[in-house]
């Protein structure tokens, strides 16, 4: 997902200063393996890394706040077949913000992972508002080298270059970047009918404290080119570099935080074909 200013989840705020999030990025999949809840133990490094690393499912639950108002945002990633994948935000409001906010706000992304790579395919966001004025809809047409976008009822035709992203499948790319050992590298994202950049500068570890227990994260600044917000991720590598907290800034000063509440965490599918050749083999 993005939060303005950043990939990885996007946050926009909306009449009366509320929140609409979309997308956290979610993040990887294998969902026909069972899952692991918040207080299970994150596999061995051994078997994460036991084969080719690809996405890896999960469901995870933030606990969204800005100003005096509270939301809830979930975020799931799975694999529909073979190296594809869809990736979903849903966003609610609590309480006064649930009254505002009106329906749920739902951001959704299919990509393809080929050659260890993410391609994006589509992005959709119905962003809950009565107007509708953010819904946003884009096709990548990589044969074209071309993005069809519709942002606020317009249209435009964006050009592709390689590594071209939609906003919530470039949080795949950011943590499998991080799993392969690699910073996060600058990114390209079709969004609003244009090509924005975002960078990330590291912001050293900390551990932090999530319902589950303490644990390790490594922290990232991201940043927009030319936007005055920034986004302080703190990724956990013991649970596969999960964004586990967010915290939007506008020049500096604290808006909206995002803390994981709960999370399940899909079995690594190397460790399970690795298991499901040693049963072959004994049989």
């Amino acid at each position: 997902m993005m939060i303005d200013g950043a990939d990885l989840t996007t946050v926009q705020t909306r009449q009366c200063g509320l929140l609409t999030v979309l997308a956290l990025a979610a993040v990887l999949a294998a969902p026909s393996v069972a899952a692991q809840d918040i207080a299970a133990e994150p596999a061995a490094e051994g078997s994460r890394n036991a084969g080719p690393l690809t996405p890896r499912g999960f469901v995870i639950n933030y606990d969204v706040r800005f100003a005096a108002f509270r939301g809830d945002l979930t975020l799931e990633l799975l694999e529909t077949s073979d190296n594809d994948y869809r990736i979903r935000a849903t966003t609610t409001g609590r309480g006064l913000a649930r009254m505002f906010m009106g329906k749920e706000s739902v951001e959704e992304a299919h990509f393809t992972f080929a050659d260890g790579q993410v391609i994006s395919r589509s992005y959709e966001l119905e962003d809950g508002g009565k107007s509708g004025e953010n819904d946003t809809e884009i096709h990548f047409d990589w044969p074209e080298n071309i993005a069809h976008s519709v942002y606020e009822q317009e249209l435009a035709e964006l050009p592709l270059e390689e590594e071209v992203y939609d906003r919530i499948s470039a949080d795949v790319v950011t943590i499998m970047d991080l799993r392969n050992g690699n910073e996060p590298r600058t990114l390209k994202i079709a969004e609003k009918n244009s090509i924005r950049e975002y960078t990330f500068e590291a912001q050293g570890e900390e551990r932090i404290e999530l319902p589950s227990g303490e644990v390790d994260t490594v922290k990232f600044m991201r940043t927009r080119t030319g936007s005055s917000r920034s986004v302080l991720i703190w990724y956990a590598p013991e649970l596969d570099y999960l964004p586990v907290r967010m915290e939007q800034f506008k020049r500096g000063k604290s808006q909206i935080t995002f803390t994981t509440e709960s999370y399940s965490l899909a079995e690594p599918l190397a460790a399970s074909d690795a298991a499901n050749e040693t049963a072959s083999a004994q049989t």
